[in-house]
């Protein structure tokens, strides 16, 4: 199967595993910005007069209290976690307590210090990549743009950095550059196609039917989340990166359902 791009030039790529849809016909048809996520429900407040019980304090060790704070950030109880990543901030672990604090402070809205802590995180080697694109989230989210795109400039060579190209893809269309956004978001194509993504990746495979959205092939992109639940199933990146496919293509009823699971 042969692509053609929105410049005229043609590749020789193809969908290996499971063949999709000519994909960079439609290039030339990418649209502007896409829909944010609805936020969290706030919660109740707790009762007057009923005891709230007192958080226990994170372990002394480091090691345990990262451990112990990703746990608890991934199950959203951010108060706990932050204390636990905090308590984790020395030591050889520091560089990755960081980028999670950065991300739990990305997602409690404190966007300037995500920021300024992902700046330390980013650091290292290691984390570069995902603290950079964390601190480009943040900036986004503050209408900085062109800031958010300099972050991501840091990486976008890294193979690993497949977050960091395919928010570089989103942001560039939201700043109406089609054009510059196919070639980022591309990159995740590319890898899908030399395996470079498989079938037992489902974040990658998430992504790729996040780009393949981005670029206009609504078909292919529904396949590739398909993919991406076969290999884990309720992820709540690729359920909502869904039910906004299916939002942009009139199907409510399809939407619903992606959202109740």
């Amino acid at each position: 199967m042969h692509f053609s791009s929105a410049t005229g030039s043609t590749s020789t790529a193809s969908w290996r595993r499971r063949p999709f849809a000519s994909l960079l016909l439609l290039c030339g048809a990418l649209a502007g910005s896409t829909c944010a996520c609805a936020g969290a429900q706030a919660q109740p407040a707790a009762a007057p007069g009923k005891a709230v019980k007192a958080a226990p304090k994170p372990p002394r060790d480091p090691a345990k209290a990262l451990e112990q704070g990703k746990d608890l950030l991934v199950k959203s109880k951010y108060p706990e976690a932050e204390a636990n990543l905090r308590a984790a901030l020395v030591g050889k672990q520091k560089a990755e307590a960081e980028t999670r604090l950065a991300e739990l402070l990305l997602i409690t809205g404190r966007y300037d210090d995500a920021v300024s802590t992902a700046k330390s995180a980013a650091k290292s080697k290691q984390f570069k990549a995902e603290a950079s694109t964390i601190a480009a989230k943040a900036l986004r989210a503050e209408g900085k743009l062109d800031e958010a795109l300099d972050w991501l400039a840091k990486v976008e060579k890294d193979p690993d950095a497949r977050a960091a190209r395919l928010l570089q893809g989103e942001i560039l269309l939201e700043k109406g550059d089609r054009r510059a956004a196919e070639s980022p978001l591309m990159t995740l194509i590319e890898d899908y196609n030399s395996d470079k993504i498989n079938d037992t990746d489902a974040t990658g495979l998430a992504m790729v039917g996040r780009a393949a959205h981005l670029l206009r092939s609504p078909q292919d992109a529904n396949d590739a989340f398909n993919e991406a639940e076969r290999a884990k199933a309720g992820d709540i990146q690729t359920l909502l990166w869904r039910a906004e496919l299916f939002l942009e293509k009139y199907d409510p009823g399809h939407a619903e359902e992606v959202i109740k699971e």
